[in-house]
């Protein structure tokens, strides 16, 4: 299952580069990720797109997508006991805001994932 899933972490790193997204970080050599989830974040500076708008799409070209790791600040009960200063966690909010995952799992066809991949680039017009 986990050499499947680091197949489709490849493919995808390979085919969605060149677009408006910060990819998942490389991981380094000697290292072993779990390859679990592929998140992607919406870069605001290179496309006047939002998260919305490409959830939306993708959920109406039945592709799955995912919300994941809301920042802790975004918490009601953080926002009570913490005193959080917003402009102190700029970074994590601006990826709480933009950030949703693609499917990534042992059983998805290369179809599916030519499917995902051909969605995210028509969504950005490449």
């Amino acid at each position: 299952f986990w050499k499947k899933r680091k197949q489709i972490w490849n493919y995808y790193n390979f085919k969605l580069k060149d677009l408006p997204l910060s990819l998942p970080p490389i991981v380094p050599e000697g290292y072993r990720h779990a390859y679990h989830l592929y998140t992607l974040v919406v870069d605001r500076k290179k496309t006047r797109k939002s998260r919305e708008e490409i959830i939306n799409y993708l959920q109406k070209n039945n592709i799955g997508i995912g919300i994941h790791y809301n920042s802790i600040q975004s918490y009601k009960f953080y926002k009570n006991k913490v005193k959080f200063n917003l402009n102190d966690l700029k970074m994590s909010n601006y990826i709480c805001k933009n950030i949703f995952s693609i499917p990534i799992y042992p059983d998805l066809k290369k179809s599916e994932m030519k499917h995902i991949v051909k969605k995210i680039r028509d969504f950005f017009d490449v």
